[in-house]
């Protein structure tokens, strides 16, 4: 195979960052964005690539996952997460490995495959659990998207459910200020009284702040 050459003169330097506003605008203006900077992102990609920055080269295949699965294009979606997942499992940590899953999870759900969202969805808990315990907003929203999940499937939900309230009572513990309470109402709110919980990566790439 031939080397990859050098970035050519006049590469996208902010389509990431245009990117990253567009995540978080409304639906049709984002479908807008993903059709019109389809070249511009592609050669951002090559120039990931070029540059030997494998990890900027997946941030952004995660982004445009996520903004696909916002605009409703599940087989593009599934595609560029599941490139992801390929390129860091068992490479990244176990946290950047369940983001990913995460997202997996959601696009394979998107495509009627429910099977393989809860095998996603599961292995996503256990990763991020494993590393960072039950006392985290993240590990509450994947708990909250998979006990979802598993009630829309007719499955048995209470081991999740226990879980889920676990990581309640840990946050609430923790919840030590009129702010931090606050925020607690806000993630139950968003996660747990929500009837359709955003999956962790949507919320992660839109940066909310809780």
């Amino acid at each position: 195979m031939p080397a990859i050459q050098a970035a050519p003169a006049g590469a996208p330097t902010h389509v990431v960052a245009d990117l990253d506003r567009a995540l978080i605008g409304p639906a049709d203006e984002l479908a807008t964005f993903l059709d019109e900077t389809d070249g511009a992102r592609e050669e951002k990609a090559l120039d990931f690539l070029r540059a030997g920055d494998r990890d900027g080269y997946l941030d952004l295949r995660l982004k445009e996952s996520v903004a696909f699965l916002c605009v409703g294009r599940a087989e593009q979606a599934f595609g560029a997460a599941r490139e992801v997942w390929v390129g860091i499992e068992g490479r990244a940590s176990q946290t950047a490995q369940a983001l990913a899953l995460t997202q997996l999870a959601a696009c394979s759900n998107a495509r009627g495959d429910r099977r393989a969202a809860l095998r996603a969805g599961r292995r996503a808990e256990a990763l991020l659990a494993a590393e960072v315990g039950d006392d985290v907003p993240s590990i509450l929203a994947v708990r909250a998207w998979l006990l979802k999940l598993l009630e829309e499937k007719g499955r048995d939900t209470e081991p999740v459910r226990e879980r889920l309230q676990r990581t309640l009572a840990a946050l609430a513990r923790a919840a030590s200020t009129p702010a931090d309470k606050a925020r607690l109402d806000r993630l139950r709110t968003i996660f747990v009284d929500s009837a359709s919980p955003p999956h962790w990566a949507l919320v992660h790439l839109r940066s909310w702040r809780f």
